[in-house]
């Protein structure tokens, strides 16, 4: 259970953000020159630290283990009984901790090892990460049945996260010729449209008076002219009426105040729902759509500009879809529910 220990560690290590700077760097996509420390070389050392134990108990791999600068004289001095004739240390390669990078940060390897100033907030996690799992080693925390179930559910979540990575690098395998047949052989997944909606809301909303006694609501009634008022605005907007001003009167047909914005921007099809798309994305530019229903409201739709997306960008596109049909391959065939009766029981 030793090796969990790391694995919990490890885990932690793997929720590091990438800081703003790289970001920056990466975005510029301007190549540093190459590193000036040697693969062999230290790139971080704990004076005072040679625990073997934890060293050990990790195995092979991007922490200190065999192949690391380990000097140990003063531990083995020690546990002879001798006084330690000065104070050891653990030295990190470059190369050890690039594995380590390559294996809990956000960007792939070589782009990683490009940008080595994203690493500092890992570098300083950790050897405080290998100082702590000593000390927990030392006093035989890794016994502890929570910690045991911690370990056990970390190694379960880097497993799985592993094969979503593997999944995505399939995903990304795919030549420019496969790219190109897709884009001919379906256009509609490459379109976009920049678009405006107006909300037209289901419910009427009414103040209670407390002067009055409050009408009873009518729902069938309420849901009735308010599509009315859907069609009316429909109408004017196809032609030509100003949408921000329909959708300020469909809000106020409704006794509400602040209608949302009517501009929806560059929409791809595949994130407006399917019934929704079909229509909109079978108008021309500057057409509206007829009256579309949905779950609180009607909508309707125009169509400012449509056009087809370039290649280069399908490929994103395409190795999305991929990844999604990968996840789902593995997903679907599993059924899960869950027992609500323990789940919203706020007793127990």
């Amino acid at each position: 259970m030793r090796l969990s220990l790391c694995v919990v560690a490890m885990a932690l290590l793997m929720g590091q953000a990438l800081p703003a700077g790289a970001q920056a760097i990466s975005a510029r996509g301007n190549k540093p020159a190459e590193s000036k420390v040697p693969a062999d070389g230290a790139v971080i050392t704990m004076n005072g630290f040679c625990d073997t134990a934890i060293l050990k108990s990790v195995g092979t791999g991007p922490l200190p283990t065999a192949g690391a600068k380990h000097e140990t004289q003063a531990t083995a001095k020690k546990s002879a009984g001798e006084k330690p004739s000065g104070e050891c240390k653990t030295e990190i390669t470059r190369a050890q901790f690039e594995t380590l990078s390559d294996a809990t940060q956000p960007l792939p390897g070589p782009q990683a090892r490009m940008y080595p100033q994203r690493n500092f907030p890992l570098a300083h996690k950790y050897p405080d990460a290998l100082i702590m799992a000593a000390k927990a080693l030392e006093l035989g925390l890794d016994k502890d049945p929570l910690y045991q179930e911690q370990a056990r559910f970390a190694q379960l979540d880097v497993l799985a996260q592993t094969m979503i990575k593997h999944l995505r690098e399939e995903s990304e395998d795919i030549t420019d010729a496969q790219v190109e047949k897709e884009y001919k052989e379906k256009p509609e997944q490459f379109e976009e449209a920049d678009l405006q909606r107006i909300f037209i809301p289901r419910e009427i909303h009414r103040e209670p008076n407390p002067d009055f006694d409050s009408p009873k609501p009518d729902p069938a009634a309420d849901e009735a002219k308010m599509k009315e008022v859907a069609n009316n605005i429909q109408k004017e907007a196809a032609a030509g009426g100003d949408l921000d001003k329909l959708a300020a009167d469909a809000y106020h047909a409704a006794g509400m105040q602040n209608a949302p914005s009517v501009t929806l921007g560059v929409t791809m099809r595949d994130e407006l729902p399917a019934y929704v798309a079909d229509s909109v994305f079978a108008l021309k530019d500057g057409q509206v759509s007829e009256v579309i229903q949905g779950s609180d409201g009607w909508y309707v739709f125009k169509v400012l500009s449509k056009k087809m997306l370039p290649v280069d960008r399908a490929r994103a596109i395409i190795v999305r879809d991929r990844m999604e049909k990968s996840l789902a391959a593995l997903r679907t065939p599993v059924k899960t529910t869950l027992n609500m009766e323990y789940f919203e029981d706020t007793h127990h």
